[in-house]
This record gives structure tokens, sequence and C-alpha cells, in this order.
């Protein structure tokens, strides 16, 4: 069965990345899952969780996050945690997003994920192509890391922008009655992060080049998450 965003008690925000056109057919369903953090999860959250064929769970919060909030995980699933946000400390974020106005602003955050954080974005991308089974990555409000790195995820197979922006802006929806952090989401961020990156790096793909990502990882990724419709 495909389905888009399941329900869930106590996860938000639990989303299929698969059903989007992009070069070569579709992404596939069932491959590559999205979410609010697990640390509050029911026992019937994780067992619909492992029914999906989850086995591994891409943490992308800080450290001090992870331990103060841990996830909750099923007995076959392997853990592990890229803080996406680098070498930027948590206590910059707040000098950082001090002055959002209406959430405009928090592409400034995107920035910096971007220019500190690519061996965790790396390392994240080679967990992605390399895991057995379906692999869930999360932060903690499941919007910002999260958005930044299925937006990267879904640019490297080449789905359209227009997708890549619906999928990061229905978060603010989803994410609503299960968190007071409803920031972000705004459709602007993500436009605007995606043209400093073509206009600093030339694009997704050049980016993920210069910070190391090797081009068998990216075919790793398209292999198991792409299928062609068109044969």
């Amino acid at each position: 069965m495909n389905c888009r965003r399941y329900r869930l008690d106590q996860v938000a925000n639990f989303r299929d990345l698969g059903g989007y056109a992009c070069d070569g057919g579709v992404t596939r369903y069932g491959v590559i899952f999205r979410s609010t953090a697990l640390n509050k999860a029911t026992e019937e959250d994780i067992a619909k969780i492992e029914h999906l064929g989850v086995r591994t769970v891409i943490d992308l919060r800080f450290p001090s996050e992870t331990k103060e909030l841990p996830d909750r995980l099923g007995q076959d699933m392997d853990y592990i945690n890229c803080s996406l946000m680098g070498t930027t400390k948590l206590e910059q974020l707040d000098i950082v997003n001090s002055s959002v106005v209406e959430t405009k602003t928090l592409h400034r955050m995107y920035r910096l994920m971007l220019r500190n954080g690519g061996k965790e974005i790396r390392k994240a991308l080679e967990v992605v192509a390399d895991s057995e089974g379906a692999v869930l990555f999360h932060c903690a409000a499941g919007k910002d890391r999260t958005g930044i790195l299925a937006m990267l995820i879904l640019s490297s197979v080449g789905v359209e922008r227009e997708d890549i922006l619906v999928d990061y802006q229905c978060s603010s929806t989803y994410i609503t009655k299960f968190t007071t952090d409803i920031s972000g989401s705004n459709i602007y961020n993500m436009k605007w992060i995606l043209n400093w990156i073509d206009q600093e790096w030339g694009g997704v793909p050049e980016y993920l080049r210069q910070i190391g990502v090797q081009s068998e990882t990216i075919q790793k990724i398209k292999s198991k998450f792409v299928e062609n419709l068109y044969m």
C-alpha cells in the first residue's frame, strides 16, 4: 500500500518521500521516510514504523538534544546521529534566529547548516545509500534540518523544484498539534536557499560534489529510490 502521510499517535509529520516524478521515473514508496523526533513514540507507533520496513533511523539533532530526549526505537532498528548543523553550536542559533520575522529569515540557519554541516550531510547520504531496509530521518520538529536533507535527497535524484517546495512547506500544517515550534516551512525559506545554492555552488549536484559526496553514493540512492515507470 502506498501512502504519503501516516497517522501515528505521538510522532508527527511522518511522511513517505515516494511518489514524486524525477529523472528516469518516480521516487519509490517505502524507501525513505521523514518525521519529527521519536522520543514520544508509543509502542504502537514503533510497531507501525517497523511494519513499514524501517531498519535505520538517522537523527539529525544536536547530541545534547538526543541525550535530553532520546529516540524510542524498535529492537531491529539501527540508530545513527548525524547532527546536521555540523560545527555550528546550539547556542549560536539563538543569535541567528533572534530577529526572525514571520519565519521568513530561517534561511540564514539553513545557510549555516549547508556551510558548516557538509561532513554530516555526506554521512547522512551515505547511510541512506548503504542501509538495508527503509530509512527514516528526523530532527526535532521535522521541518528545518529534516527539510534540508529531504531537499538534498529529492534534488539528487532529479525531483523538480516545485515538488520540493511543496514537500517542504506542508510540514507547518502537520506539526501544529504536536509542537509549539511551528516556525519555518514558509516557502520563502526554501526558495531562498535553493537560489542561494545555485548562486554559491552552481546547484545542488555541485554542492554535494564539493562537500565530498561520491557519485557512487548518489547512484546507490537512485538505484534504491527511483522506479522507472516508462519501460
